[in-house]
């Protein structure tokens, strides 16, 4: 294009600016990518009233859940600009904890939007509505959907996962996923909506290592989170992903209870999007 320009009088001068901001917005790129860390960070986004979470390790992507409240911004379009913004077209995993709306009405968007190798999500009744949307874009963005009815161990490059089947029966929050993801001796925990009955199944059950980064369960609600969870995982820091709200999170009791444990508390509501990242 530049020696066809050139070929008019003056023609190099005007293509000269063009081609500059070219070779920038692709040296940009580049060294956006250069940028990656290879530590694995967990970014809670700010998208109001719901959740959604970001895994990143290098090159590799997994998000876990993608809804908000509407009032606030659109969960999908966050979660993507995010991504675009780290130059991340590519997504190893989309792991959606339980289909409610503040967990997975952005999901869709997502799948439209991003290059999505699989995912996966519990088998459970879909209440809100949302799960044809989803499995929709799924299929016409090539994804394979897998149900998670037993628990799983993923490796996706230096990132461990695991994710524990729904531990209790009963309603979407109770027939939740959790999740743990590792790099070397940091841990964070991820729980959705998890009711404190299925946590303290979870710490019952299975031998918890102590955890850099908890997200808190249900939005800081006063009924999750609760002790024994706390003391089998002895969190460093807790992220609350929560936005303006009739529900009263984050609860008087649970931020309380946070804090007789003296733990590092960060909430979406007053810092925005948080990431925590493996080696400070």
């Amino acid at each position: 294009t530049a020696w066809l320009l050139g070929r008019k009088k003056g023609g190099f001068r005007a293509v000269t600016p063009l081609c500059l901001s070219l070779i920038l917005l692709w040296g940009s790129g580049i060294a956006v990518r250069l940028a990656w860390k290879n530590d694995l960070a967990v970014t809670a986004l700010d998208v109001g009233q719901g959740e959604s979470v970001v895994l990143t390790c290098g090159p590799r992507t997994v998000m876990v859940d993608c809804g908000g409240s509407y009032l606030a911004r659109d969960a999908g379009e966050t979660a993507v600009q995010f991504l675009r913004g780290q130059q991340r077209r590519h997504m190893d995993a989309l792991i959606l904890t339980h289909l409610h709306a503040d967990h997975v009405n952005g999901a869709a968007r997502v799948l439209s939007q991003m290059d999505v190798d699989t995912l996966y999500m519990p088998p459970q009744e879909d209440e809100d509505g949302y799960l044809p949307e989803i499995l929709r874009a799924a299929a016409d963005a090539g994804t394979r959907v897998e149900y998670v009815t037993e628990n799983m161990c993923l490796m996706v490059g230096d990132m461990e996962l695991t994710i524990w089947k729904p531990l209790l029966p009963g309603d979407e929050n109770e027939n939740c996923l959790i999740l743990m993801a590792r790099q070397g001796d940091f841990e964070a925990f991820i729980t959705g909506d998890c009711p404190a009955s299925a946590e303290l199944r979870l710490a019952a059950g299975y031998e918890l290592p102590d955890a850099e980064v908890l997200v808190a369960g249900h939005h800081g609600s006063d009924t999750s989170t609760c002790r024994e969870f706390i003391e089998a995982i002895r969190p460093d820091t807790v992220l609350i992903s929560v936005g303006y709200n009739n529900y009263g999170h984050p609860g008087k009791q649970f931020l309380e209870r946070l804090a007789s444990y003296d733990i590092h508390v960060m909430r979406t509501d007053q810092s925005g999007s948080i990431t925590v990242r493996a080696g400070g």
